[in-house]
């Protein structure tokens, strides 16, 4: 999902991350940063960020079934 992010600004820990990508387009850094910004993020993610008060607009995602794979392995 690409969400519009928005954390509160009084945040002492920030729980989302952010990816700082160089010229390259190579992670050079992690963040957690407070404001507003634009990522990808799991469900589950969102889901605890909204308890904190981040507020979210998700533009696009992926839905995946659930299917046992390995069944004929096991």
């Amino acid at each position: 999902m690409t969400p519009d992010v928005t954390s509160p600004l009084d945040l002492k820990t920030p729980i989302l991350p952010f990816k700082v990508r160089g010229k390259s387009g190579a992670i050079i850094n992690v963040i957690y940063p407070v404001g507003s910004w634009s990522g990808w993020y799991f469900t589950e993610e969102i889901s605890n960020a909204e308890t904190y008060g981040y507020t979210l607009s998700i533009k696009r995602g992926y839905s995946f079934k659930k299917k046992i794979l390995f069944a004929d392995y096991i």
